[in-house]
């Protein structure tokens, strides 16, 4: 299963971090716990703007949901974004 983290930093780049991970549930929730501790600039943000960002940020294919700070897409079998 593959996952791609998304978050925004202070100067509002955009970057993604991949994680891959097994369907070992622990390691899923590392995994997401790392990426929530890496990024807290998104709560920074207007409800509007985050809603904004998120949209932007989808992928066909794929499924949006936010965590926390960061948006976690899930990709059903597309590992080439």
């Amino acid at each position: 299963m593959s996952w791609r983290v998304i978050c925004k930093d202070e100067v509002k780049w955009v970057f993604m971090i991949s994680v891959l991970l097994t369907r070992r549930e622990a390691v899923q929730e590392e995994a997401i716990v790392a990426a929530q501790s890496a990024m807290s600039f998104l709560n920074a943000m207007s409800e509007y703007e985050q809603w904004v960002f998120m949209k932007s940020r989808q992928f066909e294919g794929g499924t949006l949901r936010a965590i926390d700070n960061c948006s976690i897409v899930e990709l059903a079998s597309n590992d080439n974004i």
